[in-house]
């Protein structure tokens, strides 16, 4: 019996925030991965938190070279940043064949493949300013005719400070609150949830949705976990050669 090596992920932070990387582990745990390693990479030096395209050029310089020196021990790349993170693109230059993908671009291709005809998809943040750095990236990644299925994106104002347990309930109206304006049009069908501090949030994302729209059609909505989109995509890169 031929046995295939195990395929040998990289998720990338591309922040010095140690913390947040570990807070990718619970939420990729659950998933059925076989025959799949995940390894997980925090930048050692630069920001430690990415709020502008400046801090995203410079995580990029910083996390560069220190990638390229251990690429040759994995199959894939995962830059786990929700934003159109220049790394992205720059590592898969430097890579050649191995995919790169970023879990902003997984989940709004994956959006895409799911939405049933008529339905645009939206995306929920975290702070204000990433409203426009999204729907800039948004602009760069689609074609004109399938920008025509995007909603646009709703910030929750969501920060780090609100992850601390007593502040549960107030986390919650944020994410329920932001969910709703996003979802108020009628016709998002999927909902991707971007920004890794609001992952695991999802329930949350589905009672916001239900409220808005009722028990019915917000049942409908498809929420997308953006580190599973990702995961995901990048396993169908590797088995597509891509």
């Amino acid at each position: 019996m031929t046995f295939s090596p195990p395929l040998r992920l990289l998720i990338i932070n591309p922040n010095t925030s140690k913390s947040i990387t570990e807070s990718f582990k619970p939420h990729l745990a659950h998933l059925d991965l076989p025959n799949t390693i995940l390894t997980y990479w925090t930048c050692p030096t630069g920001p430690s938190i990415l709020k502008t395209q400046a801090d995203n050029i410079s995580s990029t310089l910083h996390s560069l070279l220190p990638l390229l020196s251990i690429a040759h021990l994995y199959d894939g790349f995962l830059i786990a940043c929700y934003a159109d993170h220049m790394l992205t693109p720059l590592l898969q230059s430097f890579l050649g064949s191995k995919p790169v993908t970023g879990i902003f671009q997984a989940s709004v291709f994956t959006a895409l493949r799911l939405l049933a005809p008529g339905y645009q998809f939206g995306i929920l943040t975290t702070g204000k300013p990433y409203e426009a750095m999204l729907a800039e990236g948004i602009k760069r990644l689609l074609s004109v005719e399938e920008m025509e299925s995007f909603a646009g994106v709703a910030a929750t104002g969501v920060g780090l400070d609100d992850l601390r347990e007593e502040r549960k309930e107030e986390l919650r109206g944020k994410i329920m609150k932001a969910t709703r304006t996003l979802v108020a049009g009628g016709n998002v069908g999927v909902v991707c949830v971007g920004g890794v501090i609001l992952a695991g949030c999802e329930t949350w994302v589905r009672k916001g949705c239900v409220a808005e729209l009722g028990v019915e059609r917000g049942m409908r909505v498809v929420i997308l976990e953006q580190m599973e989109s990702g995961v995901k995509s990048l396993q169908g890169l590797i088995r597509r050669g891509a």
